[in-house]
Order: structure tokens, then C-alpha cells, then sequence
């Protein structure tokens, strides 16, 4: 009997580490997920010399929004974050 018991606590405690796991991680990637503020990342409507939105490889054309910044993103605009094309 005393095995049995020590069995169900090994299934409950392996249980309980899962299920906390899965909500954390769940967590992480919603914190992960978020868009940073175009404040936050001094987004600008106008280019920065050769450097706008429309040629950062974050830019999305087709919504005119970006993949990490929040918002309406202007094609012309730009953000500490542009990063080239391939």
C-alpha cells in the first residue's frame, strides 16, 4: 500500500510540473508576442536616409504594419528596429 501511495504522489507532482510549465510557457510567448510602441522604438513618418519601412525586412505591405511594432506603419516611415531586406 505504501508503494501505491508513493506512486500517486510521483503522478500527482509530475502532473502539477506540467500543468505549470505549459501556463508559464503559454505566458512567455503572449509577453513575447506583444509589439513594442512606436514611441518606444522612435518610429518616425519619414525615412532615414536610404532606411524606410518599406524596404525593413518587418514591414508588411499588404496591412502597412510591421511585425514588431504596434500600429499603422507608413511604407516611408521608419524605427530604430529597420532592418534590410534579403
Amino acid at each position: 500500500m505504501k508503494d501505491e501511495v508513493l506512486s500517486r504522489r510521483l503522478v500527482l507532482r509530475g502532473a502539477l510540473v506540467l500543468g505549470c510549465g505549459v501556463a508559464f510557457s503559454g505566458k512567455a510567448y503572449a509577453e513575447a508576442a506583444k509589439k513594442m510602441s512606436q514611441t518606444s522604438v522612435q518610429y518616425q513618418a519619414k525615412p532615414k536616409n536610404e532606411r524606410s519601412c518599406g524596404n525593413c525586412t518587418n514591414f508588411i505591405a499588404e496591412s502597412k504594419t510591421c511585425k514588431l511594432v504596434d500600429g499603422s506603419i507608413s511604407p516611408e516611415g521608419w524605427c530604430s528596429l529597420w532592418a534590410k531586406k534579403a
